[in-house]
């Protein structure tokens, strides 16, 4: 597939969609209802243009990111901070609400466990699993991109592990606005950050 030059990416609902081979999507886990739906729906846009989903398996946002590329019988990439039968189980009902049912129908070379690492405490190790992760997609053949999806309190605090997140990608290259997407999710709508205090309104 020919893939587009990203330019101002932020057009319409399409946002990013063709300019990157590989997305690792990654975000907060307390998201309202509207706020996954909309992740679910982006990352669906993705993957059927032609971009490859990674993520972390959290709930939140990087469960409704792998849940848009299982809806479409797509392989993801998911790097684990600890073992695959670890992934929280969830619940029923929409789609990205349980990460193990999500996470087990995806081959299992495509799932990494101890993705950054076995020592330390789970929030290190999710730390260090996000770090390792968007390095691998750094890495890549072809164009890579991170978008990551903030919770407004989280925003607002600027800490918790969205935080780290943006750190890790910067660290690996990724620039903001170009190749790396940070959008605040405030209810029906996302913000997206263009460059640092610039913010536009996302669908």
């Amino acid at each position: 597939m020919q893939k587009t030059e990203p330019q101002n990416v932020y057009t319409s609902k399409t946002v990013i969609s063709g300019a990157f081979d590989h997305v690792g999507i990654f975000g907060s886990r307390h998201l309202s209802e509207s706020e996954l739906s909309n992740i679910y729906h982006f990352s669906r846009a993705l993957c059927i243009s032609g971009s490859s989903i990674a993520s972390g398996g959290a709930l939140g946002a990087d469960s409704a990111a792998l849940a848009a590329a299982v809806s479409l019988s797509q392989p993801a990439l998911v790097y684990l901070p600890g073992r695959r039968s670890q992934v929280p189980r969830g619940q029923a009902g929409a789609p990205w609400t349980s990460p193990a049912a999500i996470i087990n129908k995806l081959p299992s070379d495509y799932v990494i466990e101890y993705g950054g690492g076995s020592a330390g405490t789970f929030q290190q190790r999710c730390v260090r699993r996000s770090a390792a992760l968007i390095r691998h997609l750094a890495a890549m053949p072809g164009r890579s991109a991170v978008c990551i999806f903030i919770s407004m309190p989280s925003y607002r605090a600027q800490q918790g592990g969205s935080w780290h997140e943006i750190q890790a990608a910067q660290t690996s290259g990724f620039v903001l606005g170009q190749s790396l997407f940070v959008f605040i999710c405030s209810g029906n709508s996302f913000r997206a950050i263009s460059q640092c205090g610039s913010t536009a309104t996302l669908f």
